[in-house]
């Protein structure tokens, strides 16, 4: 209860501005944190999982394109 009173309001009336309502605003403003915020512990599974998951199509990425990103360092050292 601690987390939802410490929520400005401004969150809320932002999220109703741009075309929420008041169920939308709390579902996609407020919840997804105490998702991962439980008190004052935070939890770390999701979190990582969630770091995961990002990371996972930036190395995908890379992998793919790593010749042409160190072609593009060395082109400018090679007469």
């Amino acid at each position: 209860m601690r987390f939802f009173k410490s929520l400005p309001k401004e969150v809320e009336e932002s999220a109703m501005v741009d075309g929420c309502s008041r169920v939308g605003a709390i579902w996609r403003m407020v919840l997804p944190p105490v998702a991962l915020v439980r008190g004052d512990v935070y939890c770390w599974g999701l979190l990582m999982a969630a770091c995961l998951i990002t990371r996972i199509p930036i190395a995908v990425l890379y992998t793919f394109f790593l010749d042409r990103f160190i072609a593009g360092f060395t082109v400018g050292a090679i007469k």
